[in-house]
């Protein structure tokens, strides 16, 4: 298996101990159940029969349904003739009656799923009988027969307690689904005023959701099983679920491929875009460096903010996510430290070339302390300061054009340069402890210098500056 189905297997993991039937693997299948398409005709013809109801199903939804395309050109025919409601819904049955009463065909064991198909869910079943049973419910509110209608809903919400006895789950979940059951049948044996039976669809739902919630976290177990991540068993204990940081592969894993609509819903809940997972190879300077049309956009976004005489231009084009280094458009107020009296002045000049901004490297992005003992905020580089005096050679940060600028910027995050890129971190990130007392993982052990030995070197500095403060004002009062 690829780290990247690993690491993918892992999260749904965690997702699933901590969220469980809220999970984003639950609520993937919960989506996939809902669309499927028996479902859509049951919903469809629900819609129908409600009078002036909202109607999210449509026959023009439905001809576009895969599993009706031998039927499509009838249904197509039936909308151009607009037909009444009965008829539509006379249609949906009959479609409904084809797609369940269609000869079910022999799997071979090679042609087995490791996950069961959404048709042969128990969801699906319980989606269709809920829908049947607002029809119901709708056409005897409609008739006023109050007492066939709580008749009618009790026996819908005590089928629902026999499919909560059929789920393989634990205890604690059916019990929960129970007690939403228990509490919708006391509602509706109670209800007889018309503010409590707008109520009784609510509690009704509710009990479906907590039932097929049931369902939804016993597939996403066994597709995570399968996956080589086996949820722990509740054992009732107390310490279940705590330790969830212990999460380790267990089995080999019989999922060979990822959904990609999978993948797509789980991205979609994590907020992130297509062009957002594929910024990070896209935004690589070797990318870049190759690619005339990514450039061509870098080069415009300069152009404008010259354009614009943006002298206080922070435009961020590219950051690396391990060092922080990144490449910026930076406007020429920024670029005070080479004051005119500094030899590298006519450096900065040129590069400037009476524009007001160039490319520069910006390399560490931290806190400064002042000489007055104040913090300010850098933000945008250590060496490219508006405060004090800077040593930095500004040929090494500073560009007017973008193909020197990617070079050198690719050329610094190459690994042999990888160390110099820690080294401001290291020096603010002193710890003095034994190496075997560092407990923080690898990926960000290298921001941190660690010394058995108490490092002087801070206090000399301060030391330094508090002279040099103090000699400066006796200076000036003499």
């Amino acid at each position: 298996m690829s780290d990247f189905q690993d690491g993918f297997f892992r999260d749904l993991w965690y997702d699933m101990m901590i969220n469980e039937s809220h999970s984003v693997l639950c609520n993937y299948f919960r989506e996939e159940k809902k669309d499927h398409i028996l479902v859509k005709l049951k919903k469809c013809c629900y819609e129908l029969s409600v009078p002036s109801g909202y109607r999210s199903i449509s026959l023009d939804l439905l001809k576009e349904a895969p599993e009706l395309k031998d039927d499509r050109k009838r249904i197509e025919h039936y909308i151009a003739d607009k037909m009444s409601d009965e008829e539509q819904i006379s249609l949906i049955c009959e479609l409904f009656e084809k797609l369940t009463s269609g000869k079910k065909k022999e799997k071979k064991e090679s042609e087995k799923h490791v996950r069961k198909g959404a048709g042969e869910h128990a969801c699906i079943e319980i989606l269709c009988r809920y829908y049947d049973f607002l029809t119901e419910y709708a056409a005897l509110r409609i008739d006023g027969k109050l007492e066939d209608l709580t008749e009618s809903t009790v026996s819908f919400l005590e089928e629902l307690r026999g499919r909560v006895d059929a789920a393989k789950t634990n205890k604690r979940k059916k019990r929960q689904a129970i007690q939403a059951i228990d509490h919708a049948v006391c509602h509706v044996s109670a209800g007889t005023e018309k503010k409590n039976r707008m109520e009784e669809t609510k509690v009704v739902e509710k009990a479906v959701d907590q039932v097929i919630d049931l369902y939804l976290y016993a597939e996403a177990a066994q597709f995570l099983y399968n996956a080589g991540y086996p949820l722990p068993c509740e054992d009732g204990s107390e310490e279940y679920g705590k330790d969830i940081a212990k999460v380790e592969k267990r089995n080999m894993a019989r999922i060979k491929t990822v959904s990609l609509k999978l993948l797509d819903y789980y991205f979609e809940q994590h907020g992130l875009s297509f062009e957002q997972l594929t910024s990070v190879s896209r935004r690589a300077p070797s990318w870049i460096a190759g690619n005339e049309a990514a450039r061509e956009k870098m080069e415009e976004v300069y152009h404008f903010a010259c354009d614009n005489n943006l002298k206080k231009a922070v435009i961020p084009l590219m950051i690396d996510n391990a060092s922080g280094s990144g490449l910026y458009i930076i406007g020429e107020n920024y670029l005070q430290s080479w004051g005119e009296e500094d030899v590298n002045y006519q450096k900065v000049e040129e590069i400037l070339d009476g524009r007001p901004c160039c490319y520069a490297i910006v390399k560490f992005l931290n806190l400064e302390l002042e000489d007055g003992g104040q913090y300010f905020w850098a933000p945008y580089s250590m060496v490219d300061l508006v405060y004090g005096k800077c040593d930095t050679n500004p040929e090494e940060i500073l560009f007017h054009d973008l193909e020197t600028a990617l070079n050198i910027y690719q050329g610094q995050l190459a690994g042999s340069a990888q160390e110099v890129l820690y080294e401001n971190f290291r020096s603010e990130n002193i710890v003095h402890l034994k190496e075997d007392d560092v407990t923080i993982d690898p990926e960000f052990r290298k921001y941190f210098k660690i010394s058995e030995e108490e490092d002087l070197s801070e206090e000399i500095r301060d030391f330094e500056k508090e002279y040099r403060r103090r000699w400066s004002m006796e200076t000036k009062w003499k």
